[in-house]
């Protein structure tokens, strides 16, 4: 999967999951969230949508999941820095 971060009024991870994987993946199920730049750790979010559009990379085809984080207490890393999500909180 690949991951980038965005700020807006939340704090929430723009997740790109492969086509083999995206079964896998429901919306409101709970994720962990690190930031390795930002030094956060097991922060606790949840699969706010999963865009049905497609997107084609060049590992191939691949759906976007927009993640929300659950705890906007903790410090939001600047916009564009790379996030690790795993299924499960």
């Amino acid at each position: 999967m690949l991951f980038r971060s965005r700020t807006s009024g939340t704090w929430q991870v723009s997740v790109l999951v492969p086509e083999s994987s995206v079964g896998d993946i429901k919306t409101g199920q709970l994720v962990s969230v690190d930031v390795p730049a930002a030094g956060l750790t097991g922060i606790s979010g949840r699969v706010q949508e999963l865009l049905t559009t497609p997107v084609a990379t060049s590992q191939g085809i691949g759906y976007q999941a927009v993640v929300t984080v659950l705890d906007q207490g903790q410090v939001s890393p600047p916009s564009g820095v790379a996030a690790n999500v795993q299924l499960g909180s």
